[in-house]
């Protein structure tokens, strides 16, 4: 089975240097005004790209077509989708729950370190017979 050659791209996204976040920031607003079956070639050198493209494409129903084999820096292609869900361009909108994946990633969150406090000294009035100071005259057998 021979792989199909990605087609010419319509729009180039150059991403060099950004990270994911910064880079589908971008890829988002240089796509906004494009019409459906645009073929995007997005320029990226962060490591993660080859795990965040198609995971980006497949929440909003884009069709990843992978990577340009023997691009220097490496290049990755999508197809713009008719029915693609578009991402919001602000924060979410009150009361709207975070992802499950979010409250995941909170739940597996190393404790914080917080330092043993000094025990607190005790009163005589805890110690009981144990805190109260003997007399020096008195033997502690007599009664």
């Amino acid at each position: 089975m021979s792989a199909s050659p990605v087609p010419a791209a319509d729009i180039t996204v150059d991403g060099t240097g950004l990270l994911c976040v910064t880079l589908l920031l971008r890829l988002r607003s240089r796509i906004a005004d494009a019409e459906p079956g645009t073929v995007v070639h997005i320029i990226a050198t962060d490591p993660a790209a080859p795990l965040d493209l198609p995971a980006w494409c497949h929440m909003v129903g884009h069709d990843y077509l992978g990577p340009l084999s023997g691009a220097d820096p490496a290049t990755y292609a999508l197809r713009l989708a008719p029915d693609a869900h578009p991402t919001p361009p602000g924060p979410a909108p009150p009361g709207t729950r975070p992802s499950r994946s979010a409250d995941r990633r909170r739940e597996h969150r190393a404790p914080r370190y917080r330092p043993a406090r000094a025990p607190a000294r005790a009163s005589s009035f805890q110690l009981g017979e144990l805190g109260r100071r003997a007399d020096p005259g008195s033997s502690p057998t007599s009664g």
